[in-house]
């Protein structure tokens, strides 16, 4: 008699066309012997598109508590609803939902924590709603069956918190993708930084705008889009920056190489505005390396790690417009040093893949 498949559904807010760890989260489970379902929101702007695998909810609210709240609430009536074996909730936003029907139905939990969510930099300034986030986790987080986040120091504040062991799945490429270019600056285009990402507060936009007058080789190009983007191209029109600053929009994660192909220097600038932005372990960091693109990256500790590990770039203690001038000024001076980090990327590309990140993943989901 034919087996069948354990069915696994996705819960995540974020566009699926766009995440790349939500498709290598997919692949994988595919590939371990599961089917799965994805579900999502239905919104204005995101690039993903119905298909057979993916259900999107229509929304009457697009942010705010009604649409955490709303959101939630959908979820929680699709999952009860739906044949499943494992629910699998991406990130605190869907965790009530997901929890509630888990415990419903007595089905098995995973949490993925993209993020630690109660520390990002929107609820900086917002105490109260940074609580309310708090009490959530502190709900629903304790008693998960698979927990899974994107780093060993967010996994540490977990188990201090809850005493929960996480499994710790970077957001490092899949293994095909993992090709480093041997790329050399040209010498008929001006030196490219690329910043790929959400334009979102806290980012280093503000602050590398503001070095950009200080650097008439270079040219900044922006993959990515998000609330503060009309205030970033507003900066750059105040700085008579538009002939050197290139916005271009929101991108599937399939196109993002051929920007990096065309870049000379990634940038993972961020922040300090709370320790998910502290610990923070950016795709794109990843991405560069299996590009072969140096990258600027923040000397905070997970970074840093990889970066000094590998030796494939720089980090920097923060981020005056004066300073990021100086060092990228320097950078583009130092040709030989250049090529020490390209050829450095290679080594890297081979040991960060995601096929090796995401097998310790394996045994484990298959005994749910």
């Amino acid at each position: 008699m034919k087996q069948t498949k354990k069915r696994v559904i996705i819960c995540s807010t974020s566009d699926y066309a766009a995440d790349y760890r939500l498709y290598k989260t997919t692949l994988s489970l595919t590939q371990f012997g599961f089917e799965v379902v994805r579900v999502g929101r239905h919104r204005k702007g995101h690039l993903h598109q119905e298909e057979k695998d993916l259900r999107l909810i229509k929304l009457l609210f697009e942010k705010g508590p009604l649409f955490y709240l709303e959101m939630n609430i959908r979820l929680f009536l699709f999952l009860v609803f739906s044949k499943c074996h494992i629910i699998y909730s991406v990130d605190l936003d869907t965790l009530p939902g997901c929890r509630l029907a888990a415990m419903l139905r007595r089905k098995k939990l995973v949490f993925d924590s993209h993020e630690y969510f109660p520390e990002v930099p929107e609820l900086k300034d917002r105490p109260l709603i940074k609580s309310i986030w708090l009490l959530l986790e502190h709900l629903f987080v304790p008693g998960i069956h698979l927990s899974i986040t994107v780093c060993q120091s967010i996994a540490d504040i977990y188990k201090h918190k809850y005493g929960l062991p996480f499994y710790v799945v970077r957001n490092i490429p899949l293994e095909k993708r993992t090709q480093p270019s041997s790329n050399t600056s040209s010498s008929t285009r001006p030196f490219t930084l690329l910043y790929q990402g959400a334009v979102n507060e806290g980012r280093g936009l503000e602050p590398m705008i503001e070095a950009m007058p200080s650097l008439p080789q270079c040219r900044l190009v922006i993959v990515g889009d998000g609330p503060i983007a009309q205030q970033i191209k507003e900066l750059v029109s105040k700085k008579e920056l538009n002939d050197r600053v290139f916005f271009e929009g929101k991108k599937p994660f399939d196109q993002l190489p051929a920007y990096m192909a065309n870049a000379d220097l990634g940038l993972v600038l961020l922040e300090n505005k709370g320790l998910n932005y502290y610990y923070s372990l950016p795709n794109r960091l990843f991405d560069f390396v299996q590009a072969g693109l140096p990258i600027l990256a923040m000397n905070f500790p997970e970074m840093a790690a990889i970066v000094n590990r590998y030796h494939v770039g720089l980090c920097v203690d923060h981020m005056k417009p004066e300073k990021l001038a100086q060092v990228i000024g320097q950078i583009m001076q130092n040709q030989t040093q250049m090529a020490i980090w390209r050829k450095n990327m290679t080594t890297a590309a081979l040991e960060l893949t995601w096929e090796h990140e995401y097998e310790v993943l394996r045994q484990p989901l298959l005994n749910l």
